[in-house]
């Protein structure tokens, strides 16, 4: 009788185990991609825009000094909609989007671009004759995530952890252009 208690709760107490650890890798993973994401905004706050169609925005004049004051009526401003560049592929500048999505691999290994959507909004902040500030986001979801020991007992394809749950991170972009205003 004795033996019988014994597998039975050694059984519980290994599911148990084996399902607290799987859980820890699911943060870990998940907290990765948070992290991921953060560097790819931080690295697309700091570059070339990553979407195609982001319109150079009260730029320097020949004189040096950035366009007019954004309250001259007669020549406002010039703001945009949100542009998105999705996967590397659809109105992405290839290049900045290559070098955003390699930081973010070091954070979160074999992401795949088709997963990650960067986001520019012009939010009309910054300064008077300065350079249009954006709002940089950057979004990862649909990343497989593949279940351990106790996916072998709920199956690989059933359950609530298929994925990861889509993360993203807002940043101010910066102005490079090294005036200091």
């Amino acid at each position: 009788m004795a033996t019988v208690e014994f597998v039975v709760v050694v059984f519980a107490a290994l599911v148990m185990i084996f399902f607290v650890v799987e859980l820890t890798a699911l943060y870990f993973f998940i907290m990765s991609a948070q992290h991921a994401a953060y560097m790819g905004a931080r690295v697309a706050a700091v570059s070339d825009p990553a979407a195609a169609g982001v319109p150079v925005t009260n730029v320097k004049t020949s004189t040096g000094v950035f366009g007019v004051s954004c309250s001259d009526v007669s020549n406002p401003c010039v703001g945009f909609t949100t542009i998105s560049c999705v996967g590397g592929i659809a109105g992405c500048n290839a290049a900045p989007f290559s070098r955003i999505l390699s930081r973010m691999e070091q954070f979160l290994g074999g992401l795949d671009a088709s997963h990650v959507t960067i986001t520019y909004a012009y939010t009309e902040l910054g300064y008077a004759g300065g350079p249009a500030i954006l709002e940089v986001t950057v979004r990862i979801e649909g990343v497989p995530y593949s279940t351990g020991i106790i996916g072998g007992f709920i199956g690989t394809n059933h359950g609530p952890f298929t994925t990861i749950p889509a993360v993203s991170v807002t940043l101010m972009s910066e102005d490079l252009s090294g005036s200091g205003g």
